[in-house]
C-alpha cells in the first residue's frame, strides 16, 4: 500500500487515471463503438436507425518487476533506514515508467496516448519543442472535439516545451524579440 502511495504521488498520469480492479488476467469493458444521432421530423413520424452500439475493450493485466539488492549488514548497520529508501526509489521508478507507457507506449506493454487511434494529435512546428509558437498552444487548446473534454483536461509535455512555453513572451511571437507579456502564467 505505501509503494502505490508513492508511485500515485510521484507519477504525473498515475494519479489521474481510472484505476480498474482485476480479479482475473482478462477483464472486458464495454465501449461505445457508435454514438446515438437524431434526426428532424414531424410528430407521429417514424425515427429510423440512430441506436447506439456498443463494442468491448480486452483489458490485460500486465506485470510490472523491480528488483533491489542489499545484504543484511547494510541494512542492520546502516544509520538511516535502507529499507524505506529502497521502497521510495522503487515506487518513483514504477511511477516513471507507468508515465512513459502511459504517455508513450507503443502498445507492447499498453498503448500509450501516443499510439492510441481517436486522439487528437497537434503537430508543432518544429521538432522536440524547441520553436513552439503560440500558434501551436492555441491549436493544441482548441483541437478537441467536443467542449465537454475541457472539464479536467490536463497538459502533458517534455520538460523542454515546458520551459520554451515559460520564456515565450506575447510580442514574440511574431516579432522574434524578449518584449511584451509572458504567455505562461502560474495560475494557468
Amino acid at each position: 500500500g505505501e509503494i502505490l502511495r508513492i508511485v500515485k504521488d510521484n507519477g504525473v498520469v498515475v494519479s489521474r487515471a481510472r484505476h480498474i480492479p482485476m480479479s482475473s488476467n482478462q477483464l472486458l469493458i464495454p465501449n461505445e463503438a457508435s454514438n446515438v444521432t437524431v434526426r428532424w421530423g414531424v410528430e407521429g413520424g417514424n425515427l429510423t436507425g440512430g441506436e447506439n452500439t456498443f463494442g468491448q475493450n480486452i483489458l490485460n493485466a500486465k506485470k510490472l518487476f523491480g528488483r533491489a539488492t542489499a545484504s543484511i549488514e547494510s541494512i542492520e548497520d546502516s544509520v538511516v533506514g535502507l529499507l524505506p529508501y529502497i521502497q521510495t526509489v522503487m515506487a518513483e521508478m514504477i511511477a516513471r515508467e507507468l508515465d512513459q507507457e502511459a504517455l508513450e507506449g507503443t502498445g507492447t506493454n499498453c498503448t500509450g496516448l501516443v499510439a492510441e487511434t481517436g486522439v487528437n494529435e497537434v503537430q508543432t512546428t518544429a521538432a522536440n519543442g524547441e520553436r513552439i509558437t503560440y500558434i501551436d498552444l492555441v491549436n493544441a487548446v482548441y483541437s478537441a472535439d467536443d467542449s465537454s473534454v475541457e472539464a479536467g483536461a490536463a497538459w502533458f509535455m517534455h520538460r523542454k516545451v515546458f520551459a520554451t512555453l515559460v520564456a515565450m513572451r506575447a510580442d514574440a511571437v511574431s516579432a522574434g524579440d524578449e518584449a511584451g507579456a509572458l504567455i505562461y502564467q502560474p495560475s494557468m
